[in-house]
């Protein structure tokens, strides 16, 4: 019986400290953790993520509609929100490059997030571009 409650109380000294380094180094949603920090940020709906889509053809850049994307995008976009960076968009972009039989493939993330610093929402971009 000792050593189970060492367990469990070891558990919960570590685990504030695993979900605050996932939190910072790969974004991960501290509400999906059960962190400490879930009550000091909003929580992220996959809707909330625009992904942006643009598809180089015959050297000249054009966007996808939100309609044109694969099924894939709203999957990606839930385990994106969940999972932060441990979510890569190259899968995406993969699919698109090779649906569209385009030359390149631009895929710009637009993802809002609480400012600590200043209590405001802002938006973090992150934009991934594969050639075939």
């Amino acid at each position: 019986m000792r050593a189970a409650a060492r367990r469990v109380l070891g558990f919960v000294a570590v685990w504030p400290l695993v979900t605050l380094g996932l939190q910072a180094g790969w974004d991960v949603d501290p509400w999906k953790l059960m962190s400490f920090g879930m009550y000091a940020v909003p929580s992220r709906r996959p809707r909330d993520l625009v992904i942006q889509v643009e598809v180089l053809e015959r050297g000249a850049w054009r966007a996808l509609p939100a309609g044109a994307l694969p099924e894939a995008a709203a999957s990606f976009a839930v385990w994106r929100q969940t999972l932060g960076e441990l979510v890569s968009p190259l899968p995406l972009v993969r699919e698109v490059l090779s649906r569209r039989g385009a030359e390149r493939v631009r895929l710009t993330l637009h993802s809002p997030r609480l400012d600590a610093s200043t209590g405001r929402r802002t938006h973090r971009v992150t934009s991934v571009e594969l050639a075939r």
